[in-house]
């Protein structure tokens, strides 16, 4: 045996051994003695494979250049050994210079398709560039050219068994559920998704270290398409199924399993509240959540201090939805306390969560007083209003900083209004709240109708008692609003815009007002007009911090329930995208 053949001999065994390392030397001194030139850029692009695998990706970089410029003859053995380096640049490239890698990926996927057509072994080598410049096209945001590079991978395997192995085609599948999702085609991305995920238990029994990861995140993504399909069931199983994967998962890897465990119980918390009205099932998994993060940010401060104080903040408000409302006060003050220290080490960043949370807090401590009338929550609440101000001024003018800006406005009105005829002040809250909570608690429009006539007579007293109290401002605009709302559910357009303009002199711009000043417009035929005003509150939330879009749309939804809308307005509304499901 020659010095060549057993100093590549070596290196070889090396490598087999996933010693990189020790391996690079040998074949840097085989590169010396290079039987051919086959041979020589061989082992050129051996070498810099393992120096970027040891680290060294611009040694690496360098190498597959090189490489390049030595190999331009025709011959397919050389054109083949360009093609690899073409590949690894491709990738070397990724994810910091898409539009390179593409280039590059071009150039092999040439060269792969010439020699595919005399040796079909070189499918193997055209499917998986495919794939590679189809992530490349995804970074990009070019969608549609890179399903068509997904597809065609999944193409060349459907004529041919063996171009793809099964994790390849689970891959590609799997890559294009993600381009579905972005694309906002929900049905398309679970069909991906399922084909994905058989693909993967079908390796569960024999590999489950391997496969559970890749079945859990399957099964996480069906879940988010479920919530963009209002499927919220299907969605609660499927996080249930994950629930399952990282839990034994976890037992595993804890050090690197567990956020993901805790980041599936919070994902199943905001889904019992925000969208089945269930804030008990999910207080209990935001309280599991919390947990986790405690341990998680105990080894790891730093890294998993913002998704503890995320967990704490989104504990208080499910309790806050529960007859254990009260408690969330320790669950709030935790997080303001932790998101205090985030916006002192990055203001821009957490500035906003900080504020959500204050309000969220001043809420609380009203609700305090007009149950418990204690006016030591006056106090506290003034304290919190002044750090608050300070938060607020440094946020940019977006339209949620804005609604913000409001709700200080009357929080700080409130606060500041409670005195000596605060408890009266407490007592109407009070008395609204049952109200709302009797409205709430009907579908009869007439009943409804008469809680709400209650309200708005209770808050008309008030204001000729105390002309000059401005407390419940907000709520009489509101009131006024939701009357508004109702005589609209009966086709009453000219009364609902003589409550609005009450509410209008008033002088508090809420976004509520618009959007029934639109339904006004729409009912009334003024579509164009109407479609136009739903258009200006995209982005914008009501006072429950919903998104006035879904608002808008499932009042539509019962306007055309109560027989109020024409078929050719709900086209007119559907083409306009007004009823664009949202996720």
């Amino acid at each position: 045996m020659s010095n060549f053949d057993d100093t590549l001999r070596r290196a070889e065994g090396l490598l087999q051994s996933n010693r990189p390392e020790e391996a690079l030397p040998y074949f840097e001194v085989a590169l010396e003695t290079a039987t051919s030139e086959v041979v020589e850029l061989q082992l050129r692009n051996t070498i810099a494979r393992i120096k970027e695998l040891t680290g060294a990706r611009g040694e690496a970089t360098s190498g597959f250049l090189q490489l390049l410029e030595m190999a331009n003859a025709p011959e397919p053995d050389i054109q083949e050994q360009r093609a690899l380096a073409l590949n690894n640049l491709g990738r070397l490239a990724l994810p910091q210079n898409p539009d390179g890698a593409i280039e590059y990926f071009d150039q092999s996927i040439e060269i792969y398709k010439i020699r595919a057509g005399v040796n079909g072994h070189f499918y193997t080598h055209l499917a998986h560039s495919y794939m590679a410049r189809g992530e490349a096209y995804y970074l990009k945001k070019k969608y549609w050219f890179s399903k068509k590079d997904y597809k065609a991978a999944l193409e060349l395997h459907r004529e041919n068994a063996d171009v793809l192995g099964t994790d390849m085609v689970a891959l590609a599948h799997y890559q294009l559920g993600a381009i579905y999702m972005d694309e906002f085609n929900a049905y398309d991305a679970q069909t991906n998704y399922r084909k994905a995920l058989d693909l993967y238990l079908e390796g569960v029994t024999a590999n489950p270290s391997k496969y559970r990861p890749l079945v859990a995140a399957c099964l996480n993504n069906l879940a988010v398409s479920n919530i963009q399909l209002e499927e919220y069931e299907k969605a609660l199983g499927h996080y249930k199924n994950v629930l399952e994967e990282y839990q034994w998962l976890s037992q595993e890897k804890p050090d690197v399993f567990l956020p993901y465990l805790a980041a599936t119980y919070a994902s199943l918390g905001i889904v019992y509240s925000d969208k089945m009205n269930k804030p008990s099932e999910a207080l209990l998994m935001g309280q599991k959540a919390k947990s986790l993060y405690e341990n998680l940010s105990e080894q790891s401060p730093g890294k998993y201090l913002h998704y503890l104080a995320t967990a704490y903040h989104n504990s208080g408000i499910y309790a806050l939805e529960t007859e254990q409302w009260k408690h969330a006060s320790s669950d709030l003050i935790r997080a303001l306390e932790l998101r205090k220290r985030l916006i002192d080490e990055e203001p821009e960043a957490f500035g906003a969560d900080y504020c959500v949370t204050a309000l969220n807090l001043l809420e609380l401590f009203q609700r305090k007083l007009e149950v418990d009338k204690d006016l030591q929550y006056r106090e506290r609440g003034l304290e919190l209003l002044a750090d608050l101000k300070v938060a607020l001024k440094v946020l940019p003018e977006t339209p949620s900083v804005v609604n913000m800006k409001n709700d200080f406005k009357f929080f700080q009105t409130y606060f500041n209004g409670v005195d000596a005829e605060g408890i009266q002040t407490l007592d109407t809250m009070e008395k609204i709240r049952l109200w709302d909570q009797e409205i709430d608690s009907t579908l009869d429009l007439n009943e409804k109708a008469g809680y709400q006539e209650k309200i708005l007579k209770t808050l008309e007293d008030f204001q000729q008692t105390f002309p000059q109290n401005r407390a419940l401002r907000k709520p009489f605009v509101l009131a006024l609003n939701n009357m508004a709302w109702l005589e609209l559910c009966i086709g009453g357009t000219e009364m609902a815009r003589k409550l609005l303009v009450r509410a209008r002199a008033e002088d508090m711009e809420l976004p509520a007002l618009r959007c029934n000043e639109a339904h006004c417009d729409l009912l009334d035929g003024k579509v164009r007009l109407a479609i136009e005003k739903y258009e200006s509150l995209a982005g914008e939330k009501n006072e429950s911090n919903a998104d006035l879009r879904g608002v808008i749309q499932e009042d539509i939804k019962k306007l055309e329930a109560c027989n109020l809308l024409e078929d050719h307005i709900l086209e007119e509304l559907k083409i306009a995208g007004i009823l664009k499901p949202h996720s």
